[in-house]
């Protein structure tokens, strides 16, 4: 259990090391998709199968998909954020920011993370609320700078006192 979590994090973190260092470099993650500079992100794994095409439908509907193919959608949040979410078929969920990494960036990310996984069950992913609390819990949060993370991992009650 503990290998397959690191096999899941490292695959994240290889992930949207990709779609951040990509834009630093000025060369595309595809042949049709331009990435801006992203500065935030969250991503986790599920490991849900679902339906592309059932989701392509839904998300459409809401929001600009950027890219889809059988093993991927890429769509953007368009009308709140602008923030840019990447589902992949084996079950990896990553949503990427333009703005720095903070507090209130963090809360963004975690509910448009919600957001993915309510699509993911509306184009029938059945996930439970137990493996979507596992995948929130279990997210990996990336900043631009060192450290912020660690700095903020912690959720704090009004008197400051740690309660997770």
């Amino acid at each position: 259990m503990r290998r397959k979590v690191l096999i899941s994090v490292l695959s994240c973190v290889i992930i949207l090391g990709v779609v951040f260092f990509s834009t630093a470099f000025g060369s595309d993650t595809s042949a049709t998709t331009t990435m801006p500079e992203f500065r935030s992100g969250v991503s986790t794994e599920l490991g849900v199968a679902v339906d592309f095409d059932v989701l392509e439908s839904r998300v459409g509907a809401i929001y600009d998909i950027i890219e889809s193919d059988d093993t991927h959608i890429i769509w953007k949040f368009t009308g709140t954020t602008g923030d840019w979410a990447f589902v992949y078929t084996d079950g990896r969920l990553v949503v990427t920011s333009m703005v720095d990494f903070d507090l209130s960036a963090k809360d963004a990310l975690e509910k448009e993370l919600n957001d993915v996984i309510d699509m993911l069950n509306a184009a029938g992913g059945s996930v439970s609320s137990a493996d979507r609390e596992h995948a929130i819990d279990h997210a990996i949060y990336y900043a631009g700078e060192p450290g912020v993370y660690h700095r903020i991992k912690y959720k704090f009650n009004t008197d400051f006192d740690s309660y997770s």
